[in-house]
């Protein structure tokens, strides 16, 4: 089993944190679903630290959200 996110952060960590408390051996790992272009995609994780987020327009589910929710679960990943 993999649980799944995408674009919302909250949203993407109380998953992860539900995942967890139920977890089994059946449970190897996490997928991070990215529902934009590849090309926007690594362009915005490549230039995340260097376009302030003040100049790129919200988008809903944009590349930049994506790239947020994958920051903030791999940083919690990361604690255990």
């Amino acid at each position: 089993m993999l649980p799944s996110t995408w674009r919302n952060k909250e949203a993407a960590l109380a998953m992860l944190a539900a995942a967890r408390q139920g977890a089994t051996d059946r449970m190897i790992g996490h997928v991070c679903t990215c529902w934009v272009s590849a090309a926007g995609f690594c362009r915005a994780l490549l230039d995340f630290d260097k376009v302030p987020a003040k100049s790129v327009e919200p988008q809903r589910g944009g590349s930049r959200d994506i790239v947020v929710t994958l920051n903030a679960c791999m940083d919690e990943l990361r604690k255990q």
